[in-house]
């Protein structure tokens, strides 16, 4: 179960969005549940996951990528969306 949920952003060092997305702090009896993550600043110690849409920006501010995880479980498909290079050119693989 999630018991609180937080805006998570990270920045360029010129001060543009670099990650952008959301984190939810999970409670230790479920976190088997989740897909939990450490190395997030100021919740060392704590459980917790990537829920919603995260986007990653290069430092001129375009989109590189992406990526839906939904509600942070295992068992939750991860929506990837299309992925950009950093002149704005979509990156297509065969």
């Amino acid at each position: 179960m999630i018991l609180e949920t937080k805006k998570h952003t990270e920045l360029h060092s010129n001060g543009s969005i670099w990650i952008d997305g959301q984190i939810g702090i999970v409670d230790n009896l479920s976190k088997h549940l989740y897909d939990v993550r450490s190395g997030f600043t100021g919740f060392e110690g704590k459980p917790v996951c990537r829920i919603g849409k995260w986007t990653k920006h290069f430092d001129n501010g375009q989109l590189a990528w992406t990526i839906d995880y939904g509600d942070g479980t295992f068992d939750c498909k991860k929506e990837s969306f299309p992925q950009y290079r950093k002149d704005g050119t979509t990156i297509v693989y065969n």
